[in-house]
């Protein structure tokens, strides 16, 4: 929630706050990671409403429109909500809409810092930029 919130004209950072969802001793069944799929376990009736949701974002990718599209973040560098949806064949994913639709769930962000996918290359030198702090 603090990376969509932090760039968020929606949600402000300030109005954060730490909230305790369950039970100390219990344990958070968080899923995910693309929006149908998240969507079909709410609807189930075979397993119990999950505590959390979880998605990747592609950390290279935030500044820019190219796919994946704002880093699947949903939403463009002025903080707007984007209906672009990231598919790496698991289902549409967009971290904006996710955080939206799900206002009760805990949210985990998993950071991807891949230089692409499969034969597709986005981010090509992206991990050594890391390594020198560029």
């Amino acid at each position: 929630m603090l990376v969509v919130a932090a760039c968020s004209k929606q949600l402000e950072y300030e109005s954060l706050e730490y909230r305790r969802t369950v039970d100390p001793d219990k344990v958070i069944r968080f899923i995910g990671q693309d929006l149908a799929s998240i969507a079909g376990d709410a609807a189930s009736v075979y397993f119990p409403t999950s505590g959390g949701v979880t998605i990747y974002l592609a950390f290279y990718q935030f500044n820019r429109s190219s796919f994946p599209a704002y880093g699947i973040l949903g939403q463009d560098m002025d903080g707007d909500s984007v209906d672009c949806y990231v598919d790496w064949g698991a289902g549409p994913m967009n971290a904006h809409k996710l955080a939206v639709r799900y206002p009760d769930s805990a949210l985990s962000i998993g950071l991807n810092i891949a230089e692409g996918g499969g034969h597709r290359s986005w981010a090509e030198g992206g991990l050594a930029n890391i390594a020198v702090g560029a």
